[in-house]
């Protein structure tokens, strides 16, 4: 589904521009100026009301309009995004994740009742709600369909063999901390440099949580400090990377190396990313392709790095199209093609 994030829209003639939120959050006003809360100053809240809207002057005949949740905004591959007269763009989520303001400009107070809160075709700020938005009238074109001579989702004669790596952390474009490399390799137990490699990238999901409290749980201790991204105390990062272990053992039966790799630290702090960390995840992409290199070279990883695909999930999906466009031809490797699974479009990015 493709799910457009417009990045400045006029949306009454005259009356109203809504345009996207910088990084700063909701706070004091210029000047000295009163939060205006809606929630107690207008109308009664209609029958189904989620939350509250407040009201900030920022300056003249400029507001920003913050949604308060009263539950913290789960992180999923959707953006979260205000609609007004039809119109829908992004909205900047606080970090806390129990906010989501945008900045409009107009020459009275906002009446907040005529503004939602989106999230896919979900309304968050009212109860049993769809999102109005017309959807892509794109006309539906049935693929070609012909017979494929096996089934490929059947199991190969290799013999397979499984292992992980955790490297330095690295520093990607947008993710204010570093983040975790790490990776889960499935390969053929007779791989050679002509194998073709398989890399994964999962969507955005929860990046943390909290074991049983008896026995533990699974997970991967990611390296901590000042600067480097980690869960917070008590709690284990999400081995989402994991998530692809049956189709990597199905592939490496039949003579791929195959990696998926993790990207919790870009889904814990892409929420003010302008991009949504599309940029950040093809820089993770490279520089896992680049820690290949070495192995290739060291024997560690026997793979064929002129014949790599990418997979990528939803927002996974979009950072492996961007990887595509982007990706170095002197570095000692090559995409040949790429598998998109649902991946979000944000900005309606095409790799040839």
């Amino acid at each position: 589904m493709r799910l457009p994030v417009t990045r400045s829209v006029g949306l009454v003639s005259g009356a109203i521009v809504l345009a996207l939120v910088g990084t700063s959050q909701a706070g004091a006003a210029p000047g000295g100026s009163r939060i205006v809360d809606t929630a107690r100053q207008q109308a009664p809240l209609a029958h189904g009301q989620v939350g509250r809207w407040t009201v900030t002057p920022v300056g003249v005949g400029s507001y920003r309009l913050t949604w308060h949740s009263p539950t913290r905004l789960p992180i999923t591959d959707a953006p979260v995004q205000v609609s007004h007269a039809g119109t829908v763009v992004a909205a900047t989520v606080g970090a806390h994740a129990r906010t989501a303001s945008v900045v409009v400009s107009s020459a009275t107070t906002p009446d907040t009742s005529t503004y939602d809160v989106l999230r896919g075709t979900q309304v968050l700020d009212r109860r049993g709600t769809e999102s109005k938005v017309a959807a892509d009238a794109t006309p539906y074109r049935r693929p070609s369909v012909h017979a494929l001579a096996g089934d490929p989702g059947q199991p190969g004669n290799h013999a397979i063999t499984s292992t992980d790596y955790a490297l330095d952390p690295v520093k990607l474009p947008g993710i204010p901390q570093l983040s975790e490399m790490v990776g889960h390799v499935v390969a053929p137990a007779d791989a050679t440099d002509a194998s073709p490699l398989v890399l994964f990238l999962h969507g955005r999901h929860e990046p943390c949580y909290k074991p049983p409290t008896k026995g533990g749980g699974p997970g991967i201790a990611f390296p901590t400090g000042d600067h480097v991204w980690s869960c917070p105390a008590g709690l284990l990062p999400i081995p989402s990377y994991l998530g692809y272990d049956y189709a990597q053992r199905t592939l490496a039966s039949q003579g791929y190396v195959t990696v998926s790799i993790s990207s919790d630290a870009i889904n814990a702090l892409d929420f003010r990313d302008a991009d949504g960390g599309a940029e950040a995840r093809a820089a993770l992409i490279q520089d896992h392709l680049r820690a290949w290199v070495g192995f290739v070279d060291s024997g560690v990883h026997p793979a064929d790095l002129s014949n790599v695909v990418l997979v990528g999930h939803s927002r996974g999906g979009e950072g492996v199209n961007r990887a595509s466009l982007h990706l170095p031809t002197d570095e000692g490797y090559a995409v040949t093609g790429q598998v998109l699974i649902g991946p979000v479009d944000f900005a309606f990015q095409a790799a040839p």
